[in-house]
């Protein structure tokens, strides 16, 4: 189970997504561009996620990751 508190972190100022390339090989996992910490998680665990946040670091995510299309809920 992976408890998260979701910020507003991975696009630029200008509204553009920005990735950021991660260097994993420590953790065992995928090394590679990532929006940001919650898109690692994602892409690298799996179980049951929980996001917590304010409405607009929630809608956010939301737009960044689309978590729905993934299957993901937050709360």
């Amino acid at each position: 189970m992976i408890i998260s508190i979701l910020g507003i972190a991975g696009r630029e100022k200008d509204g553009a997504k920005k990735s950021v390339y991660y260097d994993c090989s420590n953790l065992g996992k995928k090394s590679g561009n990532y929006y940001n910490s919650t898109h690692f998680l994602i892409e690298n665990y799996k179980g049951d996620f929980y996001f917590l946040g304010t409405k607009e670091a929630i809608d956010f995510q939301n737009e960044l990751l689309d978590f729905y299309s993934s299957g993901i809920k937050s709360l």
